[in-house]
C-alpha cells in the first residue's frame, strides 16, 4: 500500500473479506463456546464469553494502536535523519500509510495465528451440540 493506493483497489476488497469472515465466523463460534454448559450455567457462560471479547478487543486494539503509532514514528525519524522536511505533506502521508500497513500486516498474521489455534484446539464434535428438541430458550 502507498499513498497513492486508490480505496477501491486495496482496503475496499480487504474490508469486504473481512466483514464476511466475521460475520460467518463470530455467530457459530459464540454458539461453540457455549457447547457443554448446563442450562443453568448458560447464562454465566454468555457472560464470561462477551466479557473476554470485550476485553481481547480492547487489548488487541491497544496493541495495535501501538504498533501502528510506533511504525510511524520510526518512520518520520528516519525521514528526518535523513533529511526530509518535516513540512512537507507526503513525509505525514508516507508516515501514516506505514503505520496502518503495519498494525494490518500484524492484525493478519495473528488472524492467522488464531485459526491455527482453533483448528487444532478445538474438539467439539456434532455429537456435542445439543439436539433440536433439547435446545433451551427462555423468552421474556
Amino acid at each position: 500500500m502507498s499513498t497513492d493506493t486508490g480505496f477501491w483497489q486495496l482496503p475496499f476488497p480487504g474490508q469486504v473479506l473481512l466483514g464476511l469472515g466475521l460475520g460467518f465466523t463470530f455467530v457459530p463460534l459464540s454458539n461453540l463456546a457455549l457447547v457443554g454448559a448446563g442450562v443453568h450455567d448458560a447464562g454465566a457462560a454468555s457472560a464470561m464469553l462477551n466479557a473476554t471479547q470485550q476485553v481481547g478487543a480492547s487489548i488487541g486494539t491497544a496493541v495495535l494502536a501501538s504498533l501502528s503509532v510506533a511504525a510511524i514514528s520510526n518512520y518520520t525519524a528516519d525521514a528526518l535523519i535523513s533529511g526530509g522536511d518535516p513540512q512537507d505533506p507526503a513525509l505525514g502521508l508516507g508516515a501514516q500509510v506505514e503505520g496502518y500497513t503495519t498494525a494490518f500486516t500484524w492484525a493478519s498474521v495473528l488472524l492467522v495465528a488464531g485459526a491455527l489455534v482453533s483448528a487444532f484446539l478445538i474438539k467439539a464434535t456434532k455429537d456435542d451440540l445439543p439436539a433440536e428438541g433439547d435446545a433451551v430458550v427462555h423468552v421474556g
